[in-house]
C-alpha cells in the first residue's frame, strides 16, 4: 500500500509539472489529472499536491472533486484535509473556496462536507460560503437536499434557507413545510417553522402576505407570527380576512391586529392603514358580512370580539350597532365593553345613551373600577350637558321603576304572613 501511495504521488507530481509546461489551449494533462483525482483512498494525497499549484488550478480541481465526489470516505478525507489547510494557510484556502461561488455544481458536495464535519467553525466557514452563491443556484441545491430524506442534509438545507432570507429559498422551504418528508418528521417540521420565522425577518412584505393567504394553515400561522413580530401594518387586510374565515388562526390573527394598533394601525373606517379593510368588507354581500361579524361578536374569544367591534365601524348598520350595545352591557370582558362604548360614542350617541342607562341599571355599584373609569370619562368628557341630564333622568327613572317593582314583589311574597296573623 505504501508503494502504491508513493507511486501515486510521483505520478500526480509529474502530471502537475506537465500541466504547468503544456501549451495554452491543450487540455491533455488536465484531463489526465482529472482521471486520477478521484482515485479511491488517494484523495488527501492528490489535495496535498494540488495545494502547491496556482489558485486557478486549485479552483478547477476543487470544483471538479466537489462536483464528482460520491462516497462518504471521499468527503471524510476532503474534510480532514480542509481542516488542516485552514490551520496552515487560512487566507489562501478561503480565497480558493470563495472562487467556487461561480460553480453551482459544487453545492451538493459542500453540503456533504458540512454534513461530514464535527468542527463547528469549519461548518460555519462552509455555510458562509454556501450563502454566497446566487440564490437561484442555492435554492436548487436546497431543494435536492430536502428530497434526499437524509435527516442531517435536510436539517442543513432548512437552516440555509432560513439564513438566506431570500424569497426563492423561502418558496422552497414553504413547499417542504407544507408536506415534510423523511425521518423524524416532527423535528423537521419544527426546524422548518423556526427557519421560516428567521427568514421572515428579512423577507419583503409581499412574501409574508402570500404566507397569510397560503392554503396551508401552518404556513398562515407562521405568517401571522412574522406580521406581529415585524409590526407589519400593511398586512391588516390579510389578518382581517383570517379573522373572518380561518378558525384555526382566528385568535392569533385578532391578537396581532390589536398589537398592530400600537404600531400605528387605526382599525376603523377611514383610519390609517385600514383602507383595504374597508374595501374587503364592502365588497362582500352586506347581509352575509353582517351575519359573520355577529357570529364573531358572540362566539369568538376576547381578541376576536374586540376586532368584531372594530369591523362594525366599517358597516354601522342598525343591527350591528344593536349588537355593539349588547356587548357594552352584557359582555364578560371589560376590554370588550370599553371598546363597545367607544364605538357607540363615535357612531351613534342615542344608542350610546341606551347602553349607558342599561349598564348603570344592571351593574349599579358593582361596576369594575376600569369600566367605571371609562364611563365617567365618557359622561364628563364627551357628552353634552343635555345628554348628561337625559342620562341622569333616565337612570333615575329606571331606578324608581325598579324600586316600585321590588316593593310590589315583596308585598306579593309576604301574603302568607298576613293570613297567618
Amino acid at each position: 500500500m505504501r508503494m502504491e501511495s508513493e507511486a501515486y504521488r510521483m505520478a500526480v507530481s509529474r502530471q502537475f509539472d506537465a500541466l504547468r509546461d503544456q501549451e495554452p489551449g491543450r487540455g491533455e494533462e488536465r484531463q489526465a489529472l482529472e482521471r486520477v483525482a478521484l482515485e479511491p483512498k488517494q484523495t488527501r494525497e492528490f489535495l496535498k499536491k494540488l495545494d502547491r499549484e496556482p489558485p486557478e488550478v486549485q479552483r478547477h480541481f476543487y470544483a471538479y472533486l466537489l462536483s464528482r465526489g460520491k462516497t462518504d470516505q471521499f468527503f471524510a478525507d476532503m474534510e480532514r484535509h480542509l481542516r488542516h489547510r485552514f490551520y496552515e494557510a487560512r487566507d489562501e484556502i478561503k480565497q480558493v473556496l470563495a472562487s467556487l461561488t461561480q460553480e453551482p455544481e459544487v453545492l451538493p458536495g459542500l453540503f456533504r462536507l458540512i454534513r461530514q464535519t464535527d468542527e463547528g467553525w469549519l461548518a460555519g466557514e462552509l455555510i458562509h460560503l454556501c450563502l454566497a452563491f446566487e440564490p437561484e443556484h442555492l435554492a436548487k441545491a436546497v431543494e435536492k437536499a430536502l428530497a434526499t430524506r437524509d435527516y442531517l442534509l435536510q436539517c442543513l438545507a432548512i437552516y440555509l434557507a432560513g439564513q438566506s432570507g431570500h424569497p426563492r429559498l423561502a418558496e422552497v422551504l414553504v413547499a417542504f413545510y407544507r408536506k415534510p418528508e423523511g425521518e423524524k418528521l416532527d423535528r423537521l417540521e419544527s426546524k422548518s417553522r423556526d427557519a421560516l420565522l428567521e427568514a421572515g425577518k428579512k423577507l419583503p412584505v409581499s412574501v409574508i402576505r402570500q404566507w397569510l393567504a397560503d392554503g396551508n394553515s401552518r404556513v398562515r400561522k407562521v405568517g401571522v407570527e412574522v406580521a406581529r413580530s415585524r409590526e407589519m401594518v400593511e398586512t391588516a387586510v390579510d389578518l382581517v380576512r383570517l379573522v373572518l374565515v380561518d378558525a384555526k388562526n382566528r385568535d392569533d390573527a385578532a391578537t396581532t391586529l390589536l398589537a398592530l394598533e400600537e404600531a400605528g394601525l387605526e382599525l376603523r373606517d377611514g383610519g390609517q392603514g385600514a383602507a383595504e379593510v374597508g374595501q374587503l368588507l364592502r365588497q362582500a354581500r352586506a347581509d352575509a358580512m353582517e351575519k359573520a361579524i355577529k357570529i364573531l361578536a358572540r362566539q369568538g374569544g376576547e381578541a376576536v370580539r374586540q376586532v368584531a367591534l372594530r369591523l362594525i365601524d366599517f358597516l354601522p348598520s342598525e343591527e350591528l350597532l344593536s349588537e355593539a350595545r349588547r356587548m357594552a352591557v352584557e359582555d364578560r370582558s371589560i376590554a370588550v365593553q370599553r371598546d363597545a362604548l367607544d364605538l357607540l360614542l363615535r357612531r351613534d350617541r342615542k344608542v350610546l345613551l341606551d347602553a349607558l342607562v342599561q349598564v348603570a341599571e344592571s351593574k349599579g355599584s358593582s361596576l369594575a373600577p376600569e369600566l367605571r373609569e371609562r364611563l365617567e370619562a365618557i359622561v364628563e368628557g364627551s357628552l353634552t350637558q343635555a345628554e348628561r341630564e337625559e342620562l341622569r333622568s333616565r337612570v333615575e327613572e329606571k331606578r324608581q321603576r325598579w324600586a316600585r317593582a321590588l316593593d310590589q314583589y315583596s308585598t306579593d311574597v309576604e301574603w302568607w304572613r298576613r293570613e297567618s296573623d
